[in-house]
């Protein structure tokens, strides 16, 4: 069963850094293609992104800005990290984008 994490303080035009310790009824998962997929409810994911693992079942994402981009300011998108090979979803939540802070010149 996926645990669930809300991620409320992301702000657009940032990286987005997450990192994850992945175990199954085996033990940890090394190996493997692990991504980060995020949209909108009952639509095609928006962004796909693969997780790196980074020894001792640890997975990380450093999602750029560009590679958000389409995630838009202001909205609410659901995400998931998951494992392709067994379709094992490990963590599912909600992703609050903020509008970005606009400095006048």
């Amino acid at each position: 069963m996926a645990t669930k994490h809300d991620i409320a303080n992301y702000r657009h035009g940032e990286t987005l850094q997450l990192s994850i310790t992945l175990s199954n009824d085996a033990g940890l998962v090394t190996s493997g293609t692990v991504v980060f997929r995020a949209g909108q409810r009952g639509q095609a994911a928006l962004v796909e992104l693969p997780l790196t693992h980074a020894g001792s079942g640890l997975w990380t994402l450093d999602a750029n800005a560009s590679a958000l981009a389409p995630l838009t300011s202001g909205a609410v998108f659901g995400y998931e990290i998951w494992e392709t090979a067994s379709a094992r979803v490990f963590l599912t939540g909600e992703l609050r984008v903020n509008r970005s802070l606009s400095v006048p010149t």
